[in-house]
């Protein structure tokens, strides 16, 4: 067990092995409107361990995107500990990062398919 910064206990009861990583992240809340900087130092398909600036900071709860990876997660803070934070993620399967301009094709299909229009005829 370990203390964290209010004083309390970090005790490692993990569902899956972590496995070292150096990875560049990205954590951004409040609808996307503020985002910092973050490195992943260890990972699993459940959470990870990252170094911040101040975990003070942060919500409870954020999105973190591993650029390299393709990979973006809902991550919930389990402990937070001098500049480092424990994560929990709360989606298990993995939502790949895609490009805005695929995401505007998809939101505009769906709209177009909700109002009843074909969307497999090429637009002119």
């Amino acid at each position: 067990m370990q203390e964290d910064q209010c004083g309390g206990t970090v005790a490692h009861n993990r569902k899956t092995d972590r496995k070292p990583a150096y990875l560049g992240g990205r954590i951004s809340y409040n609808q996307d409107m503020w985002s910092e900087d973050c490195i992943v130092r260890n990972a699993s398909k459940t959470g990870a361990k990252l170094s911040v600036a101040d975990p003070r900071t942060l919500p409870d709860q954020f999105k973190l995107v591993i650029p390299s990876r393709g990979e973006t997660f809902r991550a919930r803070i389990k402990w937070r500990m001098d500049n480092q934070i424990g994560v929990e993620f709360e989606n298990d399967e993995l939502a790949p990062v895609i490009e805005l301009a695929s995401a505007r094709r998809l939101r505009a299909k769906a709209e177009a398919f909700a109002a009843g229009r074909d969307t497999n005829k090429k637009l002119h």
